[in-house]
């Protein structure tokens, strides 16, 4: 049984990659559509109808164009991707599942690329009272997974004695990720099946850093009269994550 993707997927990637311009892309357009496009969004659509039960969680496969404001001629990208996550306005502040497609292989795991200042203070003051929780997710993965972790620092370096916390404490962003390189492992039939058991694998850290979305004001702050409707409206949000989690405050 075939791969969900082949050989033709890389070529097509290197080649985007190096002529990033409308006669070639024009000329490939057919290898795009049959060996990248369709298989990515059948891809992501295995992994994204896992989750079906949970109305609030939505999945995205990429185009190759780069910008929507822009004509696509202009650009392309050489790197497509797949979101899982639950649904927001704003999906590089949410954390979420991601598969990034490019010439060198496959990158997969969990991220949250430009997450509020609080996020992160939110999961810092987390991780230091109560950091088994975070370690017993992310035990697993290590287990399963060669796992990497990553991310932005800050510039002046966090606080921390613990040994077990010092490469997340410090993080204005976080990548949780493992990489398949092109070749046999990424274009074996058993690739879809992988990618969709560690969809639901990592989805346990996106769901472990959603209430941290939530900004809590302190005890001690007391709201001025005429703000307070406006605080209002942000704790009753419509949305279904905001009904879950208490209010989004973006």
């Amino acid at each position: 049984m075939a791969g969900i993707f082949n050989k033709n997927t890389t070529e097509f990637l290197k080649g985007i990659r190096d002529n990033n311009n409308k006669e070639w892309f024009e000329e490939h357009k057919q290898e795009y559509l049959t060996d990248v496009y369709e298989p990515l969004c059948l891809l992501a659509k295995e992994m994204g109808e896992q989750f079906s039960d949970i109305p609030t969680v939505v999945y995205k496969a990429s185009r190759i164009y780069q910008d929507a404001n822009y004509p696509p001629y202009q650009h392309y990208r050489n790197t497509m991707w797949i979101y899982i996550l639950h649904n927001a306005m704003m999906w590089n502040q949410t954390p979420m599942v991601y598969m990034e497609l490019s010439a060198d292989g496959i990158v997969f795991g969990f991220k949250i690329s430009k997450p509020q200042s609080y996020v992160m203070e939110n999961f810092r003051r987390e991780l230091t009272t109560n950091k088994d929780f975070f370690l017993d997710i992310l035990k697993p993965l290590k287990e399963k997974y060669d796992i990497k972790i990553a991310g932005e620092e800050y510039k002046r370096k966090k606080p921390c004695e613990d040994e077990e916390l010092i490469e997340f404490i410090s993080k204005k962003t976080l990548y949780i990720y493992f990489t398949i390189p092109s070749g046999r492992e990424m274009y074996s039939a058993k690739l879809t099946e992988r990618l969709k058991e560690a969809a639901i694998d990592f989805f346990s850290l996106a769901d472990y850093f959603m209430p941290f979305l939530i900004k809590q004001l302190p005890a001690e702050v007391e709201i001025a009269e005429e703000n307070e409707q406006k605080a209002q409206k942000l704790k009753t949000d419509s949305s279904p994550i905001a009904e879950k989690y208490g209010g989004f405050m973006w």
